[in-house]
């Protein structure tokens, strides 16, 4: 099997498994989410991003994550094992992480001036831990019939963890409050002129506007 047979075949399995959730917990998922961490143990300061993909090897097919809006919940760090006994994946692991609304304390809207207008939302809070944190980032939009004056309304869930918390591993990390800021520009390129709203976790919310078009000229 070729990497293009490979590539086909993982967004196969991956589409059939978010089929999957949908049918048996009718909810609505986002894939893949951008994870932003301060992984490292000693030095806190330098915030990473990782934007991980479905990844196959040697028979395992690990996706990096499943965001449920609904529920809430965030999956991530799921590995799934062929087994050609029965001609399919076995789930060998997955790790849930709930969305904590208050990981986001405040959220500013900053908007540029010069065409095309880029749109970025500045999130702030505080992390339990001073080192060994990551954040779980997703955005999507949806257009609500019940809202004709918005042409869309960006939804961005934010999720948590600690990278050493409940594990062995030894990690010169204190309890005490860590800041973090987090800036996020929205997917606003390509789209037309008119009046989008924004919420973060559902809790904070705000709207913006277009002028024209949103492109190159």
């Amino acid at each position: 099997m070729n990497n293009h047979q490979k590539r086909k075949t993982i967004d196969f399995i991956f589409s059939i498994l978010i089929l999957g959730l949908m049918v048996l917990i009718p909810i609505s998922v986002q894939s893949n989410p951008i994870y932003y961490g301060m992984l490292g143990r000693g030095d806190t300061s330098h915030v990473g991003k990782a934007e991980p993909d479905n990844f196959y090897h040697d028979g395992i097919l690990s996706i990096p994550g499943i965001v449920t809006f609904d529920h809430n919940v965030l999956y991530h760090n799921i590995r799934l094992h062929y087994d050609p006994a029965i001609d399919a994946y076995k789930l060998m692991g997955v790790d849930a992480v709930p969305l904590n609304e208050d990981i986001v304390e405040q959220v500013d809207l900053v908007v540029t001036g010069e065409q095309p207008i880029q749109v970025f939302l500045k999130l702030s809070g505080y992390f339990n831990y001073s080192c060994g944190n990551v954040l779980i980032v997703n955005q999507g939009h949806t257009k609500y019939m019940d809202k004709p004056q918005y042409r869309l309304r960006f939804e961005v869930t934010v999720a948590f963890y600690n990278r050493f918390s409940g594990t062995d591993t030894e990690a010169p990390c204190t309890t005490d409050d860590k800041l973090y800021t987090l800036v996020l520009p929205l997917q606003v390129y390509g789209q037309s002129a008119g009046t989008y709203e924004y919420t973060v976790n559902g809790k904070h919310t705000g709207t913006f506007e277009l002028k024209s078009e949103n492109v190159i000229k």
